[in-house]
């Protein structure tokens, strides 16, 4: 299993655990739909995705024609549907202004909306810079490698309430038996959680 696979099964993992069942979800970043379509069918969610690109919205609704995707920037999303979930995942980390779209999803909460993001741990940073020149990873968009305190700060900054934070994936890649150790036992204490390959936080208004 690639790394990038290995990563994107994993964040399915995590939001399967910290997202209610039949909860109205939207996304914010939600390039082609797979982890809104992975909710819809295990947690029976009702999915909304939005995504600046018209090329990624064109592919996530010739895939998934059930779930209702928008082609709009995260920052000028305007809906009146009542939202449960709003997830930011791996957005953060790509956009110039992450203030902006905290006070845009704001915009969006209801007293009970739970805001959801991951990004990139920017501890990997020269790791991903070697790997990517090394032709070892794909190519990614440039990050902003913001630190999870900066994330914190910004919350806060908008008025967010940080509930829960955390990290996942010590080590990002399958290697049988070895990662599962590493990922579900080691990770979990303070010398190694500050290196794992993802963030995450959990908010409310």
């Amino acid at each position: 299993m690639s790394k990038q696979k290995f990563y994107h099964s994993d964040l399915k993992n995590f939001y399967l655990s910290t997202v209610h069942p039949e909860s109205t979800v939207l996304e914010l970043g939600c390039g082609g739909g797979d982890l809104l379509n992975f909710l819809q069918k295990n947690l029976n969610c009702q999915c909304i995705g939005v995504d600046i690109s018209e090329e990624k919205i064109t592919i996530a609704k010739s895939r998934f024609p059930e779930i209702k995707f928008i082609r709009e920037n995260a920052n000028k999303v305007r809906l009146t549907t009542k939202i449960d979930v709003i997830i930011l995942s791996d957005l953060v980390g790509i956009v110039p202004d992450v203030q902006e779209i905290f006070e845009n999803t704001r915009k969006l909460c209801a007293p009970e909306t739970r805001i959801i993001l991951n990004f990139y741990n920017y501890f990997w940073e020269p790791i991903s810079n070697i790997s990517q020149k090394l032709h070892l990873i794909p190519k990614t968009k440039m990050q902003n490698w913001l630190s999870i305190y900066d994330i914190r700060g910004l919350l806060e900054l908008t008025n967010f309430e940080v509930v829960k934070s955390g990290s996942r994936l010590l080590l990002p890649k399958y290697l049988p038996v070895f990662a599962w150790i590493l990922n579900k036992y080691i990770a979990r204490f303070p010398p190694f959680k500050k290196i794992c390959f993802y963030l995450f936080y959990l908010s409310r208004q």
